[in-house]
């Protein structure tokens, strides 16, 4: 894993601001979960897509849902951008850049979803 992590910041000096807030996020969406699991209902909302009702509910452990999706999507980008080749450095910010917004979203969703039940 060090190694890993090496590697993506030996790249280029934007690389490491944002891979350091995905594992924030990550690791703040899990703290978050871990500190209220004993507050929350057995059925939380997440899928606000979805019409409103039941089909909005899943249990509290389907909540992890989101970190593994910050997880997935900045790994998936951190690697397509560390595999192109280096003319392309507009492309490669740009898919660093979108891992960091997608990262917000999640992260303001989650701590919505906590701040409903508090």
């Amino acid at each position: 894993m060090r190694k890993f992590l090496n590697y993506f910041l030996a790249l280029d000096s934007f690389y490491s601001l944002p891979f350091a807030f995905a594992v924030l996020t990550v690791f703040f969406i899990g703290t978050i979960f871990t500190l209220s699991f004993k507050h929350l209902p057995e059925q939380i909302p997440l899928f606000y897509s979805t019409s409103w009702g039941e089909s909005q509910l899943v249990s509290k452990l389907q909540f992890l849902i989101l970190p593994t999706v910050v997880s997935l999507i900045s790994l998936v980008n951190f690697f397509v951008a560390s595999q192109l080749p280096q003319n392309q450095l507009v492309l490669k910010r740009i898919l660093i850049t979108s891992s960091v917004f997608v990262n917000i979203i999640i992260l303001v969703t989650a701590i919505k979803i906590m701040t409903i039940y508090y």
